[in-house]
């Protein structure tokens, strides 16, 4: 903090201005420790009598001024599985990060700042769609044009990144009926994504009002490809509106991608191609089951779709999910306070999805709404935890048409 004491309102010799300021600087302890242990509770439908529940940790040690050099170094390490099968380590359930990390917000000395990572994972994909091992070295150089100037209004502004990732990882199917698929082979791949975000929201946790903006573009190229270039474009814009002394917010959001490649799912990086339904995921529809809003519905109905399914029937009996080239999502939300207790809020919302081979071939029979409402408790006013029961409009093969209750934190974009 700098004030002005005086200003003698003269020059000088030199012809400068000189004033008395006084700076204050706050010291803390550089070296911190965090630790969490904590139970999750999974998406699932509603009646079912065997609702995941995890547990998870995390442990992450950090100098926040290594070498008095203003460079933040650690390592940081998380796990979750099943409460009642902790022994399945390798399990569909079972998560496992760990990694060393460096923050540097003064990049050789400008006003960049620099975040890398060099991380181990084995779980989920994002998409939760398939198990995989993952290792990765990810670099992402960022400008933040507002919050340099006015960093009394956090969250606020336009920001410019440009991240840098090599991966090589190798993937399974989720377990069925019990069994589970070996794993396939590594996947090499580097990928590019410059991305431009604009967010003039009041607040990025519980935002009342303003608008969202980001744009990214990624380019990938995979071992198996012959350095065969891949490009994925994705528009995501959220607008936020309050009414009645913010007692009524209402949130339309909005998602468009596309890519191009002619590579099969199997070539590329998981979660590169399109699948939506879930919650918590990179392209949510509640309601639905995790990525079973796909390009295809199980039907050979084109060449994308023929190459990427078994060669039998219409619809077989075992099928796959197949990713998309082309993708929209829409969502609607409003929320009120209950008045009962302070922070705790109703919502009420409206999901919609849809997948495709390729934009020409997007119809309305691909789009899949859901409906359904909520609580949100605001813990310390400002971090929502989630409760949503959603009901699915339409039913696929991969996601039969039933309430499915979705636990979460933070809200959906």
């Amino acid at each position: 903090r700098v004030e002005t004491l005086s200003d003698g309102g003269t020059e000088a010799p030199d012809g400068e201005r000189r004033a008395a300021v006084m700076v204050t600087v706050e010291e803390g302890r550089y070296q911190v420790l965090d630790a969490l242990l904590g139970l999750q509770v999974d998406s699932s439908p509603v009646g079912t009598d065997n609702i995941p529940v995890l547990y998870t940790g995390s442990l992450s040690l950090r100098d926040r001024n290594f070498l008095g050099r203003a460079l933040e170094v650690g390592i940081g390490a998380n796990h979750a599985n099943r409460i009642d099968a902790p022994q399945d380590i390798e399990g569909d359930y079972a998560s496992w990060e760990v990694g060393p990390f460096l923050k540097d917000r003064r990049f050789f000395g400008t006003r960049l700042n620099l975040n890398t990572e060099l991380t181990f994972r084995q779980g989920r994909t994002a998409q939760r769609d398939a198990y995989q091992q993952l290792g990765r070295l990810e670099a992402v150089l960022g400008y933040d044009f507002y919050n340099l100037s006015y960093p009394d209004r956090w969250g606020q502004g336009l920001r410019a990144t440009i991240s840098n990732e090599f991966r090589a990882e190798r993937r399974r199917g989720l377990s069925v009926n019990d069994e589970r698929p070996p794993f396939g082979d590594v996947t090499l791949s580097v990928n590019v994504q410059p991305a431009l975000t604009w967010d003039r929201r009041d607040n990025p946790l519980h935002p009342s009002r303003g608008w969202f903006l980001n744009l990214s573009s990624e380019a990938l190229v995979t071992a198996e490809t012959d350095a065969t270039l891949s490009f994925r474009e994705i528009l995501i814009g959220q607008s936020v509106h309050s009414f009645f002394r913010k007692r009524l917010i209402v949130v339309p959001s909005l998602r468009v991608g596309a890519i191009q490649t002619d590579q099969p799912e199997a070539d590329l990086r998981a979660d590169f191609l399109f699948k939506a339904g879930g919650d918590g995921v990179v392209l949510p529809v509640r309601g639905y089951a995790d990525a079973s809003i796909d390009a295809c519905g199980g039907r050979r109905r084109n060449t994308w779709c023929a190459d990427a399914l078994p060669d039998a029937a219409d619809v077989v009996d075992v099928i796959p999910t197949v990713g998309g080239r082309a993708m929209l999502l829409g969502s609607l939300e409003l929320r009120w306070p209950t008045f009962l207790l302070e922070d705790f809020w109703f919502t009420a919302f409206g999901d919609v999805g849809a997948v495709s081979a390729e934009w020409r071939s997007m119809s309305p029979d691909r789009f899949h709404p859901s409906v359904g409402g909520g609580l949100r408790w605001l813990v310390t006013g400002q971090i929502p935890l989630r409760i949503d029961v959603a009901y699915p409009l339409r039913g696929t093969v991969f996601a039969p048409q039933e309430t499915r209750v979705h636990f979460n934190i933070f809200y959906t974009l």
